[in-house]
């Protein structure tokens, strides 16, 4: 081999080793970008899983509350009132399960009132049970609304014939609700005839639990 052919090889060699590393270089920073998108498909799946819905998150905190009870008093009412105005109001989240939840409201020594909150697929119901004190069913148990628009997780509406995705309710429609209102760490639950004067607000003190009332009647 002659000089001429011992420096071509020579200057072959390290171009060779320079070609190397660079596929090295390039293998390195391909696998580490496939990495990167394997991660960021991984978070995408993870915040494409759907949140709790408005009515989950109220039903939750309903939950969360199973036992406890609270005291209030009407703030709210009509004039002339005799139901609750100026009575010893207590409400107990008795009973809590998948789809239905159940609150006895005593007012005073009655214990005939419960809220009996019912969950299905789309939306939230609302029954008031009146019953007597040997557990027959009073002639106006049963009466409420269901929700037709989602609410927030704070506060939910149950009117009673409103068609479901109408904005407005007509007038002389029947509507209670209900409401969590943290910043004044009470519970609001609240009636109203629409277009007349008829109204009730009760609000139950969240800031201390008392003791738990008797049972309601029936039970």
């Amino acid at each position: 081999m002659d000089k001429g052919n011992t420096k071509s090889l020579q200057l072959t060699v390290p171009w060779n080793g320079e070609l190397a590393m660079a596929w090295i270089r390039y293998f390195l920073l391909t696998l580490t970008l496939t990495l990167i998108s394997c991660g960021a498909g991984s978070d995408a799946g993870q915040d494409s899983e759907p949140d709790s819905s408005p009515q989950d998150t109220f039903w939750t905190w309903l939950a969360d509350h199973c036992g406890e009870s609270y005291a209030g008093k009407a703030t709210v009412a009509p004039e002339g009132d005799t139901q609750v105005a100026g009575k010893d109001l207590k409400m107990h989240i008795r009973e809590c399960g998948e789809h239905e939840i159940r609150v006895p409201f005593h007012v005073g020594e009655n214990r005939s009132r419960t809220w009996v909150l019912t969950r299905s697929e789309s939306s939230i119901s609302l029954a008031h049970q009146h019953l007597h004190e040997d557990g027959t069913p009073e002639s106006n148990s049963g009466y409420g609304g269901e929700t037709v628009v989602a609410g927030t997780g704070l506060k939910q509406s149950f009117p009673r014939g409103r068609p479901a995705g109408e904005l407005e309710h007509p007038d002389n429609t029947s509507v209670w609700g209900m409401e969590i209102d943290p910043e004044n760490e009470i519970f609001i639950y609240t009636f109203q005839r629409t277009g007349t004067d008829r109204r009730y607000r009760v609000e139950f003190d969240l800031t201390a639990t008392v003791p738990t009332p008797l049972p309601p009647w029936g039970s």
